[in-house]
């Protein structure tokens, strides 16, 4: 069984609880060292619509100019969950109190 950490992202505390779990692959946008979990931290880079040739080059060579994007992609991404659960927890409390 395998996962992809949402946005990339985990740390030891997540790497122990997929092993607890029993997953066997993990992908994501990093590696922590010396862990002793180095299937659970398979490196993965996204590919976008917008992507060029020139782009996708400069990932599979690991550039840190798309390194730095990625991270940045995925910071405004976080922003992403917390406006869509502002907007159902406003709905769920419209619903609560009769307001639909």
């Amino acid at each position: 069984m395998s996962i992809a950490y949402p946005f990339g992202l985990f740390n030891k505390k997540i790497l122990k609880l997929t092993q607890f779990e029993g997953y066997e692959f993990g992908t994501g946008n990093k590696k922590l060292k010396e862990t002793g979990s180095e299937k659970l931290q398979t490196l993965r880079f996204n590919v976008y619509l917008l992507d060029t040739l020139k782009n996708l080059k400069n990932k599979l060579d690991g550039k840190v100019s798309e390194a730095r994007k990625l991270r940045l992609i995925n910071f405004f991404a976080n922003g992403t969950v917390l406006v869509n659960s502002q907007i159902l927890n406003r709905r769920f409390y419209a619903f609560k109190s009769g307001r639909t």
